[in-house]
């Protein structure tokens, strides 16, 4: 039985972001603090690969094949198969438009948990950060989530890591931030590492910001469409009307999240090289 095609997906990569992937590649392939964080998040997306490949799999699968008959034409139309799913009646649809969400939904999981696990990882592994994270207050919006900036390390904690919290500042402080929007990320990425270019690049993506009001939409509103949404998305949907994904436009979501990633890797890993020992 065929296997989904990873690499039929990742030929239809814009160039820039297959140099981002390589340069993903280089990182894993070196002894950089961050490889694990990094490695966890290339396999989350390559199960979201799966799930947008699954058209592919039912084309080529044994079962489908006598059915439809096998044929190159089949696969290469996998966007359009999983597209038809989601406009038909009943059962069918209704699992296309889910395997569409839950790729949407754990695309902005797995992006919001690499941003958090490389700034644990750089605080945790360069001490020179933590002053200024630890200093800076948080947004207004966000300060009950955010924790109280004055707030001491218990006894407790201290006990946890026998008294040497100095390979724990990351953990411990990130009580302090939330990883869950794009504003409060990279106003703790700002805050440990001061101001730079290279965050408008990661941040201002405007595929990512569609993808957070999308997930938000999904997760609280089961897709139907608020003034929320159209505002932060900048979009004027019908209000209760049904968001409407197709499989390209969570590709793109998808493509997003992995050149924001990368390119916060690539920041992180730069600054431990140059900030940390051997």
């Amino acid at each position: 039985m065929a296997k989904p095609d990873e690499k039929r997906y990742f030929a239809k990569l814009p160039a820039s972001t297959l140099d981002l992937i390589i340069k993903a590649k280089e990182i894993m392939q070196r002894k950089s603090p961050i490889v694990d964080v990094l490695n966890v998040f290339v396999s989350n997306i390559s199960g979201i690969v799966v799930i947008l490949s699954l058209p592919d799999f039912c084309a080529e699968s044994e079962t489908l094949a006598g059915r439809i008959g096998s044929n190159d034409s089949v696969a290469e139309r996998a966007n359009e198969i999983l597209d038809a799913f989601t406009k038909s009646d009943g059962m069918l649809g209704q699992g296309g438009r889910a395997l569409l969400f839950a790729a949407t939904t754990l695309s902005w999981a797995y992006y919001e948990g690499l941003c958090a696990d490389l700034w644990v990882t750089a605080l945790n592994c360069c001490p020179d950060l933590v002053h200024d994270a630890a200093r800076a207050r948080p947004q207004k919006q966000e300060s009950k989530q955010q924790g109280d900036p004055g707030k001491q390390i218990s006894i407790e904690l201290l006990k946890e890591y026998k008294f040497d919290v100095r390979a724990h500042m990351g953990t411990i402080l990130k009580s302090k931030y939330t990883f869950r929007k794009i504003a409060s990320t990279r106003y703790a990425y700002e805050a440990a590492f001061g101001a730079s270019q290279v965050f408008s690049k990661a941040f201002d993506l405007p595929d990512l910001k569609l993808l957070e009001a999308t997930r938000h939409l999904i997760v609280h509103r089961g897709g139907q469409v608020d003034q929320k949404f159209n505002v932060d998305s900048g979009l004027n949907l019908p209000l209760g009307s049904n968001i409407a994904l197709d499989a390209d436009t969570v590709t793109r979501y998808l493509d997003a999240t992995m050149v924001s990633g990368i390119i916060l890797a690539g920041f992180v890993d730069g600054h431990l090289k140059k900030n940390t020992k051997p």
